[in-house]
């Protein structure tokens, strides 16, 4: 009787999200509703979604992601320049990465606002010298929207943040930008440039999963950025965001074992090789792969998966499969879901929503996975593997993992489907708020 009582709500609560959508169809139709204003089915998420996205993305807000390598560039002629004024609206949950790279004349003169540990960053090189200012400012990586500004006169550069001066840069020119007609001012945003020869003063992660918007570089048009924000869904940003990494459903994140191996010194021989892998995760169509491991023969070692047709958790380890974990009973209700899966002293755990089950391995089992995760050409691989062969093998939804202690940070992946958000998902209809692992 219970089970056949939560099939039903689960029933009810598809009829209520088609009835609402009828109603907002209508209402648009009517023209009471924008277009901008209606949350818009994703495309992505067409086969059995249990769990609706706020999947609307907005007109005027930049994605500045750069997986697809297509460099934001801007030029304008010095000599047709009357200000350096340049602002924008800015939001992230990233802690790290790029937000514009400008030169004038060459790598010999440029400047960096970057972000680092959730603060804003300076780096900048003249014929005067070099300079870096580090972790200035507010704490500006809490998703809210704010007012950032750079302008440089003869002798100042200032930046602020929601019209506060955060810092402000003594700096002399020597040289005449007149006697050269043909310098450009070059503005890359959200990256730097690609093959360049500047240096860093202190190296960081380029790659920044943030929004832009109500853009002006050096009051002058910038056609380029309103072009590639209008090219796809993917130079767009959700218009509802929370913390954490997106998944669409074709694609995976690819990371190298060294990335989560303990540094030399911190025990490792000392105690029995263990792996732990712990899950936040909210999905919306319930398949797919959440994990795996792939030794230097191009087998997967070790995967944890979601069987849609079955409704369990799947987790196969070298020729053994486990498959007992049902998904829990409410995994329609937009809620965070936690699993960690732990193979220790001989023994394979997986704890889930709904239970926690041992299975006891072998010997072999134990040490082949472990030769293989000291492989060189071992492959960890999220959200899904090259062999995928069907959509149901990619994972759908929103994710935050753990890996041998450290958090995941997709920014650091070896290689990730441009489409896959690091920082940032969209928000899920009457969502509850996700915690921390």
């Amino acid at each position: 009787m219970q089970e056949k009582g939560t099939g039903e709500s689960y029933r009810g609560k598809k009829m209520a999200a088609r009835r609402v959508a009828l109603v907002l169809f209508i209402l648009l139709l009517q023209g009471h509703l924008s277009e901008e204003s209606v949350v818009k089915p994703n495309l992505d998420l067409d086969k059995d979604t249990c769990i609706l996205l706020d999947a609307a993305r907005s007109v005027n807000e930049l994605y500045l992601g750069n997986e697809d390598k297509n460099i934001l560039l801007m030029e304008f002629p010095l000599s047709k320049l009357t200000s350096y004024l340049s602002s924008f609206d800015f939001r992230t949950f990233d802690s790290e990465g790029v937000i514009f790279y400008g030169d004038m004349g060459g790598d010999k003169n440029w400047f960096v606002l970057a972000l680092r540990d959730k603060h804003l960053e300076v780096q900048m090189i003249n014929e005067n010298g070099q300079m870096l200012l580090s972790k200035f400012g507010p704490s500006i990586s809490d998703g809210k929207w704010r007012k950032v500004s750079v302008d440089r006169n003869a002798n100042t550069i200032e930046v602020r943040v929601d019209e506060e001066v955060v810092v402000s840069l003594m700096h002399y020119i020597k040289t005449a930008f007149s006697g050269h007609p043909d310098w450009k001012l070059r503005i890359f945003v959200g990256d730097l440039p690609l093959n360049s020869t500047a240096q860093l003063l202190r190296p960081l992660n380029p790659s920044l999963d943030a929004c832009m918007r109500d853009w002006s570089w050096v009051q002058k048009e910038a056609n380029i950025l309103t072009s590639v924000m209008e090219s796809g869904d993917h130079r767009r940003c959700f218009q509802q965001e929370e913390p954490g990494a997106y998944f669409p459903g074709h694609g995976f994140a690819e990371f190298e074992v060294p990335s989560f191996q303990p540094n030399k010194g911190d025990g490792e021989n000392s105690t029995a090789w263990s792996l732990t892998v712990k899950f936040l995760f909210r999905p919306a169509v319930f398949s797919g792969i959440l994990f795996a491991i792939q030794g230097e023969n191009h087998t997967i070692a070790l995967s944890l998966a979601m069987d849609k047709l079955q409704q369990v958790f799947t987790v196969s380890l070298l020729d053994r499969v486990f498959s007992s974990e049902q998904l829990p009973l409410d995994h329609c209700q937009s809620t965070w879901l936690q699993a960690r899966l732990t193979i220790q002293n001989n023994q394979l755990q997986l704890k889930t929503p709904m239970s926690q089950s041992e299975y006891a391995l072998t010997d072999e089992h134990v040490h082949s996975l472990e030769n293989i995760w000291h492989q060189p050409a071992t492959t960890i691989y999220i959200g899904g593997t090259p062999g995928s062969a069907t959509e149901d093998s990619y994972f759908v939804g929103c994710l935050k993992m753990s890996l041998q202690g450290k958090l995941v940070d997709f920014d650091e992946a070896k290689n990730k489907h441009g489409h896959i958000r690091s920082h940032s998902c969209p928000k899920a209809i009457h969502a509850e708020e996700s915690s921390n692992l």
